[in-house]
Order: structure tokens, then sequence, then C-alpha cells
């Protein structure tokens, strides 16, 4: 009987083992990045990592569903993964894949290794690239993740603001000093004795969620949102309308961070079209 082919790719990551280790094994995200391709449709994820765990990944690329199937052999955290892969419902034999997180300076060094079958022998070349690309994926949706991640800590610190209207009223201007610390996943936004603001973000999803309370108004605004791809965060919310009295309307925050030293805000209303426009914009420089 012939031996297996053994196909064996690398990537660095710049992330320690255990996070990388952690992130292959993330059912909420797998999607993401274990057999996607560009231009694919995920339909499928199940995706159940312990011993005895099975996956199945289905992807929609054009005309063809590619159907990727799995059950976890050995998972030591945060060292090493192994599972059974095939490509069929029902397989005369599965492949072996064994998956290594070794500490690398500052970083992981990822080995995948796959046992592919004799007969697959020819496809060597083909499936060395699959996993190279899949790896690839992975590192670049945990770039992704670390974006958020780092995020938060972007807003920490002491800032003036400057606010007004849209349009522009003197009567509606004001300014004042921030200052933004980080409690473990919120950051805590205050001004004196005006407002408290707290904000928590997801690393792994994006999602945001949050509250708002100015100390001179009964509402307490609560919010839900998401770190955008442009790097935007959109906190949205529902709460009185400033325009009619007794009726709510939907507001979505957007923060963006310039520089590190300069920051926006962006308060928008939906309005009767359907439409948001912009009703504040609060500018901020940082001091610390």
């Amino acid at each position: 009987m012939s031996a297996p082919v053994e196909i064996r790719v690398e990537k660095r990551f710049r992330h320690p083992p255990e996070r990388v280790f952690d992130a292959f094994l993330d059912p909420a995200r797998v999607g993401e990045w274990l057999f996607h391709t560009p231009e694919g449709v995920m339909e499928r994820t199940d995706y159940d990592p312990r011993p005895g765990g099975s996956f199945a990944i289905f992807e929609r690329r054009g005309r063809e569903l590619a159907r990727h199937f799995g059950r976890f052999v050995e998972i030591e955290r945060p060292q090493r993964v192994v599972f059974d892969f095939w490509v069929d419902e029902a397989p005369d034999e599965p492949t072996r894949v064994t998956v290594t997180f070794l500490l690398d300076g500052d970083g992981c060094l990822v080995t995948l290794t796959h046992e592919l079958a004799p007969e697959w022998a020819s496809y060597e070349e083909r499936t060395s690239a699959g996993w190279s690309m899949i790896l690839k994926g992975l590192a670049s949706a945990m770039g992704d993740w670390t974006m958020a991640e780092n995020w938060l800590d972007g807003l920490v610190g002491e800032w003036t603001y400057e606010s007004h209207g849209v349009p522009d009223q003197p009567e509606h201007r004001r300014s004042g000093v921030e200052i933004v610390t980080r409690r473990g996943a919120w950051v805590v936004i205050e001004s004196g004795d005006e407002y408290r603001f707290q904000i928590a973000l997801d690393p792994k999803t994006g999602k945001a969620t949050g509250d708002f309370i100015h100390w001179e108004h009964p509402t307490l605004w609560t919010y839900e949102g998401a770190l955008a791809s442009d790097g935007k965060l959109h906190l949205k919310s529902r709460g009185p309308s400033f325009d009619v009295e007794g009726e709510v309307c939907d507001y979505d925050d957007v923060f963006e961070i310039v520089s590190p030293d300069e920051r926006r805000m962006a308060g928008r209303c939906l309005g009767p079209d359907g439409e948001w426009r912009d009703f504040t914009i609060t500018r901020y420089r940082r001091r610390t």
C-alpha cells in the first residue's frame, strides 16, 4: 500500500498561540476564513470544535456548491488540533489534518499538515495552495478583530471638544473637556457633571453596545451598533424626537478616529422621508 502524500504549509501570525488557537476554533466566525473564497457565498457553517465533534462548511461558488466535512479527533489548547477531513458526505476513507500552534517570538507559527491519500497525489499542489489561502484568510480575519479590539483604546485620554448643530446656530454651540478611561471591555466617557457615556465593543464580532446619560435629562439612551469596515463606529438608538414633542425617532451616532490626536462624532436622525440627516457635529482634540 502506498504511503500518504504529506502536504505541509506554514503561516506566521503576529498574535500569541492562545489567541490564534481560539480563533481557529471559534464557531461564530469560521465562515469568514475556513474554505472561504473571495467570490463565494457561505450557505452553511456547522462547527462543533470538541473531540468527536464535526463540521460541515458549504459555500456557493457560482453554480457549484463546495461542501467540506470534518470530525475533530484531538484538541490540545493551545498547541494542537487534529481532525479528519473529507469532501463527500460518505467518504470511503477520510484524510488526516494536523494543525500546530507554536510560540514564535512575539507571535505564533502555525503549521498545517495534511496526509493526502495516494490516489489524490495529483492534487498535491492545488491542495497546498488551498490550505495556504485558508491560513491567510484566518490571518486577515484576525487583523479585522484586532482593529475592533484596538479601536476603543484609541479613545482613551483627555480631550477638548467643540460641538455645533446642523445647521450651525450659535445658541447650540458648546465646548468642554472629556475624560475617557478603559475599564475591562468598556470605555467610560465623562464630561464633568454634564454626561456619562459607556461603550463596549466585542473584538470578535465588531458588535457594540452602550448607554448614555445626560444628568439634566431623565432619558437613559441605550445603543447597539457595529464597527464598520471603514473604521467608523455606528451606535444606533431610539428615543424622544428633538423636533416634535411626544414622538420618537431613530438615531445613529457615528464615531470616527481621524488620527491619534483627533476624532469626530456626527449625530444623525432618520427623517420622515427615510433619509438620515446630521443634526450635530462634535470635533475632539487630544490633550493627553
